[in-house]
C-alpha cells in the first residue's frame, strides 16, 4: 500500500540518481505478491503451486511458501528438540483473499520504489597504523580510551569516529571512519605496559 504524494494515480518508481521518492510506501507484505499476466499464463510446471494450481489471466495473488530451518527438522545440537515446524507450500490465491499488511515504519521499505532494485552501498575506511615500538608514554591501565586485546598482546587507544553520508534514496550510504592506531606489546614487556598478559 502506498500514499500517492504527487497525485498522479500510480506508484512512481525512481532512478538510482533521484534525490527523493515521489510517493511513500505505507504498508507491505513480504510473503504475498500481486502478479499480473497479460493473456493466458503459459502451462509451465514451474508456475504450478504446491496445490497443483496455475495462475489465471489478469491479476493474481501469490503467497510464497515457507520452509523449515535445518534445526527445526533435526533438532538442535546439544539436546533440546527444536520447535515443531510445518512447511507451507507456495500457492496462487484468488484476488478476494484477505492478507495482512504490516505498517512500513522501516525507511528501507522506500527502496521498493527504486527502479534498479534496493541495493545499499556502504563502505568504511581502513584501519590505522600498527606500531611495534614504544610511544612517548603508555596510557594508564584504567584509562577509558584504552582497549586491550584479550591476551594483552596489544591495544588501541581512542575510538574511531565515523561519518555516514547519504547518496540518495536508491544509492544507500557511504560510511568513512577515522583510523585508530594499534600498539603491539614489545619484548621484553615494559614495566609500564598497560595491558594485563593472559
Amino acid at each position: 500500500a502506498y500514499e500517492d504524494l504527487n497525485g498522479n494515480g500510480k506508484l512512481d518508481l525512481v532512478d538510482e540518481n533521484a534525490a527523493q521518492f515521489l510517493d511513500r510506501i505505507v504498508a507491505a507484505n513480504d510473503q504475498t505478491m500481486l502478479i499480473y499476466f497479460d493473456g493466458t499464463p503459459p502451462n509451465d510446471p514451474e508456475l504450478r503451486d504446491g496445490n497443483g494450481h496455475y495462475p489465471t489471466p489478469g491479476y493474481n495473488l501469490y503467497r510464497q511458501g515457507t520452509g523449515c530451518a535445518e534445526t527445526d527438522i533435526g533438532g538442535t545440537k546439544g539436546g533440546s528438540p527444536a520447535p515443531a515446524c510445518t512447511p507451507v507450500a507456495p500457492e496462487w490465491l484468488p484476488m478476494t483473499t484477505l492478507y495482512d499488511l504490516a505498517l512500513a515504519t522501516d525507511p528501507t521499505f522506500g527502496r521498493l520504489m527504486c527502479k534498479s532494485g534496493n541495493d545499499s552501498v556502504s563502505s568504511a575506511s581502513g584501519g590505522g597504523a600498527v606500531h611495534s615500538g614504544r610511544p612517548a608514554t603508555y596510557p594508564g591501565s584504567t584509562d577509558p580510551n584504552l582497549s586491550c586485546n584479550a591476551d594483552g598482546g596489544g591495544y588501541t587507544y581512542g575510538k574511531a569516529t565515523c561519518t555516514t553520508i547519504s547518496q540518495g534514496p536508491c544509492r544507500g550510504t557511504i560510511t568513512t571512519c577515522t583510523p585508530v592506531d594499534y600498539w603491539e606489546r614489545p619484548t621484553p614487556v615494559p614495566a609500564d605496559w598497560p595491558c594485563a598478559a593472559k
